[in-house]
């Protein structure tokens, strides 16, 4: 980390007395204030006074970083509102709402729901939405850059910070190095920013599918042990499987980065909007599958009812004691066996009469009682023809 000046007056332009440093950084340093004349407090950023850029250069990035900001709050509250800015002998400044919670970064180690983590990738993609509206790229999208806090009824807001090296996108390309220093972050850069490609939209659209894979994981598809090392798997588009972090991943999720770290620019997803509501389908819970049996089972239910059914209807015909199609041979068979009893025959002017049985088990087909009346050898009457 470079020097810097924090012996920096205690009043920044005889209007904001510095309170408290926030934090430090290559590019400044940022710290809680209060505007003497009006109470309030914010959070003030002061530009560093030693650079890896000129100090004219330093200047314009900053001045730039204030008037985007400033420009873009005012259309979503997903990007940090910038409320003032100005010069004095200690250098520029920027003056911003003060925020109420913690850097993604810090959330992402305390580990992230499916619900939370696409909550986090849909509001970053709407501020990043009316960026790109406006022909802004942010360049520099990571979780230390987007900011979690809340509303006054407590509903989760996400906003982004730090446009210092924002650019429009019709603005001439500047390679991704000054001086030997990186101007971004190399695990979240795309592969056209890695190889000093004219860059569009889409390049921050990388960077959101990263911070996606981090909210999930709490780590970088792409890491590895240098610089050069990342910037060389960015290159190749050797991700880590996300399965290989979370094998709880489904295969939704995995075509959904199959798909954001794609090698042609044109099979990903083309804007922030459209990689969020993926990465929200992707995650939703699936609800219970009420899939139709398989073939095998449908066939086997069926031949069972089929058993069942013949199985019922053998016996309903050997409880009447006959069967509509008796094979000859059954026939000839019962023809010679004994009758132990018939059934009078019915006349014409009356109705048929059944000798009353006894009871007997009910495994047991009754026998018809045997009375002299009955000794006579009669004519065989199929019992079904009274029924």
């Amino acid at each position: 980390m470079l020097a810097l000046d924090v012996s920096a007056p205690r009043v920044v332009d005889r209007k904001y007395e510095l309170v408290e440093l926030l934090g430090l950084g290559s590019m400044g340093e940022v710290w809680t204030a209060r505007h003497l004349e009006l109470r309030q407090t914010c959070a003030l950023k002061l530009i560093a006074q030693e650079t890896h850029e000129a100090p004219e250069a330093a200047l314009l990035r900053f001045t730039r970083e204030a008037r985007i900001a400033a420009a873009l709050s005012r259309k979503t509250r997903h990007i940090v509102s910038v409320t003032d800015f100005g010069k004095d002998e200690a250098g520029a400044y920027l003056v911003m709402e003060l925020l109420d919670g913690e850097a993604l970064d810090v959330r992402f180690t305390r580990g992230c729901t499916n619900e939370e983590a696409s909550l986090i990738v849909s509001q970053i993609a709407k501020g990043l939405a009316v960026a790109h509206r406006e022909g802004i790229l942010h360049r520099d999208l990571k979780p230390a850059n987007v900011f979690l806090t809340r509303s006054e009824e407590g509903e989760p807001i996400v906003k982004i910070l730090d446009f210092g090296i924002a650019r429009l996108m019709l603005e001439p390309l500047k390679p991704i190095t000054v001086k030997g220093v990186v101007v971004g972050s190399p695990a979240y850069m795309s592969p056209e920013h890695v190889q000093g490609d004219p860059l569009d939209a889409r390049a921050d659209v990388w960077s959101l599918a990263v911070v996606a894979f981090e909210s999930l994981t709490d780590t970088l598809p792409f890491a590895a042990d240098t610089t050069p090392a990342t910037l060389r798997r960015i290159a190749m588009f050797e991700s880590t499987p996300v399965r290989t972090l979370r094998p709880d991943a489904t295969p939704a999720v995995e075509a959904f980065f199959a798909r954001a770290f794609a090698r042609r620019i044109e099979d990903r997803f083309q804007t922030a909007e459209e990689l969020a509501r993926a990465f929200a389908e992707a995650l939703a819970p699936r609800p219970a599958s009420r899939a139709s049996p398989s073939r095998n089972r449908v066939r086997a239910a069926a031949v069972a009812g089929a058993c069942a059914f013949a199985v019922g209807a053998i016996a309903l015909l050997v409880a009447r004691g006959s069967s509509p199609d008796v094979p000859a041979s059954v026939a000839e068979a019962r023809q010679a066996e004994p009758i132990a009893s018939a059934i009078p025959s019915p006349q014409p002017s009356s109705v048929p009469q059944i000798v009353p049985l006894e009871e007997t088990p009910a495994a047991v087909p009754p026998k018809p009682q045997v009375t002299k009346e009955t000794q006579r050898p009669k004519p065989y009457v199929d019992p079904s023809s009274i029924f």
